[in-house]
Order: C-alpha cells, then sequence, then structure tokens
C-alpha cells in the first residue's frame, strides 16, 4: 500500500480510485508495487480506512515521512531548514481533453535505477531515460512514424527493460469530409 501511495505521489496521480486503475494496467507501476499479474489490487477505499481506523493512533506514517526527508537530506536533495504549506483552493478541472499531458511512464530500466518516460501529444516523441535517484533526464530514443502524415498521437509506446526493443502505436487522420450544402 506504501508503494502504492509513492507510485501516486510521484506521478502526481491525486486520486486514490484513479491510483488503483492505474496501477492495475500498468505493468512499471505493478513492479515497483511488488504486484504479480496475477495479483488483485487493493481497493481505494481500503487507503481511507488505512488512514482513518489503522492510522489514526499510530504515528506509522509519520515515521514512515520523516524516515523519506531524512534521506532525502543526507542524499542532498533538500535543505530541511524551512518548509512551507499551500492550501490554495483550486478548481478541479477533470476534463482529459482540456488537461496539459504531462510525462507518462513507460516502463523501469533492467537495473531498476531509471524510468523510461515520453509526453503524450508530442510529435516527434522524445523518450527520455530519467535516473530516480538524481532526477536527472537523459533523451534516449526520438519516435516518429517513417510517413508522418496526419499523424496526431503516438502511444501507447511499449519498451523492452534493456531499452533495445521498443513498439509503439499511433492515429493518423487521412482526410476530412466537408459537405457544403445550397451552393450554386
Amino acid at each position: 500500500m506504501i508503494r502504492m501511495l509513492i507510485v501516486g505521489y510521484v506521478f502526481a496521480i491525486r486520486s486514490e480510485r484513479q491510483l488503483c486503475s492505474e496501477v492495475q494496467v500498468n505493468l512499471a507501476y505493478r513492479w515497483f508495487c511488488r504486484l504479480s499479474i496475477e495479483e488483485k489490487i487493493p481497493d481505494h477505499s481500503v487507503f481511507s480506512r488505512a488512514r482513518h481506523e489503522r492510522f489514526r493512533e499510530s504515528d506509522a506514517l509519520r515515521r514512515v515521512f520523516e524516515g523519506v526527508v531524512a534521506t532525502c537530506i543526507a542524499a542532498g536533495l533538500v535543505g530541511g531548514e524551512a518548509f512551507s504549506v499551500d492550501a490554495s483552493l483550486i478548481k478541479a478541472d477533470v476534463d482529459k481533453k482540456k488537461r496539459v499531458p504531462g510525462e507518462q511512464p513507460i516502463a523501469w530500466s533492467g537495473d531498476g535505477r531509471s524510468l523510461y518516460i515520453y509526453r503524450p501529444g508530442d510529435l516527434p516523441t522524445q523518450v527520455s531515460k530519467l535516473d530516480i535517484s538524481t532526477g536527472q533526464r537523459t533523451p534516449f530514443r526520438q519516435l516518429m512514424p517513417s510517413d508522418p502524415a496526419g499523424v496526431e498521437t503516438l502511444g501507447p509506446i511499449l519498451l523492452t527493460p534493456d531499452g533495445k526493443t521498443c513498439v509503439y502505436g499511433y492515429h493518423r487522420t487521412l482526410s476530412d469530409l466537408y459537405l457544403v450544402e445550397g451552393q450554386k
């Protein structure tokens, strides 16, 4: 459950329902969460029940958080001198057509230290290798069909852990049909 929450925080999946459905279909998330393909994903309600029932009187989540922060300070990722809290109210906009696409994971590298990522909607599509420990992105491969005419989107992208084999699909619009009535 903690690993699923980490996936949610790292990839900005704010809804526990959405997190469960993403882990259900994404093999890289399943691998990180140590879930086999056959294992059932916990129901979204498990998270809130755990927060409100199991961990209410316990300091287990606080200790995990403090351990992560201490590790980040030791690695030089954060200073630890100050903090800030943002309690801004933001109107939710869940229309996927209006949402600006972010980086999407493709697969973990063979050594488990990096994640292959891409930004949906970009053409040509740049696949990058994200080093999890440093946050450094290095360009890995650029994808574009040999005939890009009419290509609107590229994906999904599948990549082997060694990065040698890549498979992707794309959506192509070949033409538009316009009907004009009443012309002389």
